[in-house]
């Protein structure tokens, strides 16, 4: 080959939301372009307004003909989150960020609005199945963490290589003295469970917790409960995000 390897970056960006996914497949990009590699960055967005939003969804990236792109041909797809590795290349590889976890671990929990009725049964079928032919068509799957890798094989039987990505700061972190406090940082959303730190504090009265994220729950009256309680304990002042 006469020329630089061309990948694409294949990814699911959510309208109007900013997380580590979107981070991390910005972030890989980059990185295969500081390589010499001619990399870009490929995104649809996941509808889920109703159950078959979700297959519709995965059609899309399935009718994808990525073999080349402006008369150019790509030697490689790497894809990450639901839907995208429905995505068809004879040269696909998968770090895989995570599935469709409403059908999956959180099924039968408050995170996953999936009951037992049929829409639903035949939507989760259809995406084990988008899942199965998605990911073993791949050349080789990667999974960001051991939780990920677990799950594929847990749910879907499927083996895949855990491979952890630097964390954005690296080679900018260093030692210090320890501080008074404990750290939790995320998004302040449900489903990450920004609330489990914060029962915590009633098992240990004089502990101080720094709260650093933004999100849908940081203004939720349960939150700014249990955040003024533990300031109440300390004799601080509370905040959104920590104890003064």
């Amino acid at each position: 080959m006469n020329r630089s390897p061309r990948v694409l970056v294949l990814a699911v960006q959510t309208p109007f939301s900013e997380g580590g996914a979107e981070r991390h497949v910005r972030r890989l990009t980059q990185e295969l372009r500081a390589r010499g590699i001619e990399s870009d960055l490929v995104t649809m967005p996941l509808i889920e307004r109703e159950r078959f939003d979700l297959i519709r969804s995965a059609a899309a990236w399935r009718t994808l003909d990525l073999t080349e792109v402006g008369g150019r041909p790509v030697d490689a797809v790497i894809a990450t989150r639901f839907p995208s590795y429905a995505a068809r290349h004879d040269n696909k590889v998968v770090w895989l960020i995570h599935q469709y976890r409403q059908v999956y671990d959180q099924l039968g929990t408050p995170y996953s609005d999936f009951t037992s009725s049929a829409e639903d049964r035949r939507t989760r079928e259809t995406i084990e199945r988008i899942d199965r032919v998605g990911l073993t068509e791949a050349r080789k799957v990667f999974a960001n963490s051991e939780n990920v890798a677990s799950r594929l094989s847990r749910f879907n039987g499927l083996e895949s290589q855990p491979l952890y990505h630097p964390p954005p700061l690296v080679g900018r972190y260093r030692e210090g003295p320890l501080g008074d406090y404990a750290l939790t940082v995320g998004r302040l959303d449900s489903w990450k469970r920004p609330d489990l730190p914060l029962s915590a504090l009633a098992h240990a009265p004089s502990a101080r917790l720094v709260v650093v994220g933004r999100g849908p729950e940081e203004a939720r009256s349960g939150m700014s409960v249990a955040s003024r309680r533990s300031c109440e304990r300390e004799g601080s002042r509370p905040t959104s995000s920590r104890c003064r």
